[in-house]
Order: C-alpha cells, then sequence, then structure tokens
C-alpha cells in the first residue's frame, strides 16, 4: 500500500476507533448524571457532552496524521489487516449518515418554513424583536423561531387574537432568548453529528433533556415574576387551544414555544419565581485551558500515538 494509502487508512481508523470509545464515555457519564437545578447551566453541559464523541475524534485524527507524516518511512511495504480496512468504511459512513441527517433536517425545516410562509402577513409587535415577525395561519397555534441562517419568527393568528399584550410580550422574550442563545444552530448541530453517539438509543435521552434544560432556560429569561406569571398564562392559553398531534418540529431548526409536551412540571416551574440563571464564565475558561493543556501534551504523544498505530498494523486481524 502506498504512503497515502497508509495514511487515509490509520487516521480514518483513528477518527472511528476514539468516536466509539468516547461515545461509550459520553454514556457513562450521563448514565451517573446528577441534574445541575440551573437549567441554563444544564444546558450548556448537555451541549458539550453531546460534542465531545466528534470533537475527540477530530483531535485524535489530527494528531494522527501528524505523527504518521512525522514517523511513518515514506518507501515501508506493509499490509492492513481486515479489521483496520473496516474501520475507515465505518468513518466513512459515520460521515455519510450525518450529511444525510443535515440534509433532511434542512429540507424539512424548508419545508415547514414555505408552507407557514404562504399565508404569512408581516407583523408589527408591542416590542422590539431583532428578527422579522410574521403572523400565519396554522391549525397548530405556532409560535417559534425557525431557521439558522436567515430565521423568522412566526406566529398564529390564532395566538395573536387570544393572548393579551402581557402575554405576548413574555412569550417574545422568551423566543428572543432562543434567538440569542442560536439554540436553532445547536439543535441542527446536534441532529447531524457524525458519531457512534447517535446510533445508541440512550443518546435520544440526552437530547431530550437539553431540549428540555433549553426550554427551562428560556422560560426562566423572561425577568420577573409578572412576566413569568404571564409567560404560564399564555403557556396555558396556547395549549388549550393546540389539537391532540403535537407540532413537528423537535429535529427541525425550529424553537416552538409549544410544541404538545405535557405542561405542569413547565407551569409548576414557572409560578415557582426564580432569579434569572447565568453560566458563569469560568466554564468556558476551563474548556480553553483543557485544550491548550492538551495542544502542549499532544506533541509529547506524537510517537507513542504512532508506535501504538504500528501494533496496530501488525497485529490486527
Amino acid at each position: 500500500m502506498t504512503f497515502l494509502g497508509r495514511l487515509i487508512t490509520t487516521t480514518l481508523a483513528s477518527f472511528a476507533v476514539t468516536n466509539f470509545i468516547v461515545s461509550l464515555f459520553v454514556l457513562l457519564i450521563w448514565l451517573t448524571r446528577r441534574n445541575n437545578p440551573n437549567a441554563l447551566a444544564r444546558a450548556s453541559f448537555l451541549f458539550r457532552l453531546r460534542l465531545l464523541p466528534i470533537l475527540s475524534s477530530v483531535f485524535v485524527t489530527f494528531l494522527s496524521i501528524v505523527s504518521f507524516v512525522r514517523f511513518e518511512p515514506p518507501g515501508a511495504d506493509e499490509t492492513f489487516g481486515s479489521l483496520l480496512i473496516y474501520l475507515p468504511i465505518a468513518t466513512a459512513m459515520l460521515l455519510i449518515v450525518g450529511a444525510g441527517r443535515l440534509m433532511l433536517v434542512l429540507t424539512r425545516t424548508r419545508s415547514l418554513t414555505n408552507g407557514l410562509m404562504v399565508s404569512a402577513e408581516r407583523l408589527a409587535l408591542p416590542t422590539h424583536f431583532p428578527i422579522p415577525a410574521y403572523a400565519v395561519d396554522s391549525t397548530f397555534p405556532v409560535v417559534a423561531v425557525v431557521g439558522v441562517i436567515r430565521p423568522k419568527l412566526v406566529i398564529a393568528r390564532s395566538v395573536l387574537a387570544a393572548c393579551s399584550d402581557q402575554e405576548l410580550t413574555a412569550v417574545l422574550k422568551h423566543e428572543e432568548a432562543h434567538l440569542r442563545r442560536h439554540d436553532n444552530a445547536r439543535r441542527l448541530l446536534m441532529a447531524s453529528l457524525p458519531d457512534f453517539l447517535a446510533w445508541f438509543p440512550l443518546s435520544k435521552h440526552l437530547d431530550i433533556a437539553w431540549r428540555q434544560a433549553v426550554e427551562e432556560a428560556a422560560d426562566n429569561a423572561v425577568g420577573d415574576e409578572s412576566s413569568r406569571l404571564s409567560l404560564a398564562g399564555a403557556l396555558l392559553r396556547i395549549a388549550r387551544m393546540a389539537p391532540p398531534e403535537p407540532l413537528a418540529g423537535n429535529e427541525l431548526t425550529a424553537s416552538a414555544f409549544y410544541s404538545g409536551a405535557p405542561l405542569e412540571m413547565r407551569v409548576r416551574r414557572l409560578m415557582d419565581y426564580a432569579v434569572p440563571e447565568t453560566v458563569t464564565k469560568h466554564h468556558w475558561l476551563w474548556s480553553v485551558a483543557i485544550f491548550a493543556l492538551l495542544c502542549f501534551a499532544s506533541v509529547a504523544v506524537l510517537r507513542p500515538l504512532h508506535e501504538i498505530m504500528e501494533i496496530a498494523v501488525r497485529y490486527l486481524p
């Protein structure tokens, strides 16, 4: 096998192995977790946890490329076993499936948006909102920020007719929190990650927990007790208007105020006033510090990493 062929095979194999091991590690963390009562911090932690397999795989793959180019003799003549051929195929399948899920989510989101925008009319809101807002006809009382690149706020005309100005203002603050934290982009990324974690049924529960934390964080962002009570009132009013079928959108790039999920716990949280939540900066500082430490330490592991790859080439079937 040529030098380039060996390079591609070993680096793609390292991606697959790292991805699988870290996916199992993430599931272990998820099974032994303790829920943080701070919804915003919990959503941030779950998002970073969900990204861990792909970030680790990319980092180790980069190190594998550097170590291979640095230490592999260009003229070496080696043959690989079947397992080292199947692992790059597994990596290719992960990338293909991830790209397919990305296209599927984008297509479904575009279809949903186009369907809603058929009857859309530009809307003048009682308070400033940073993106265009539209009143739409919908059988479901939808209020949602839809899209990533050019997001739109869509509100069913039935909701506009039913909610008071105070309730509508509280709902807008909730949706603005989704927009400010880029929840649609995060939702799209999590839905299309090329990793083994997505193939484990337990990962669905992790995604559901993240969506729940995101909704709680957006509820908490509305502000004082009066706004929270107005939001609870709007939630109950909109829920009574909803048909039995839930709103499709959990896997789309849409942050819906209400999608048909049970309300009791959410309303109870809104009625129990709490101060607005924040995520302290030291969480991200720790992430940057750990990454810098890994980059510094990676110089020392290049040769051992290449030796591990050589052992795998020699002894794996």
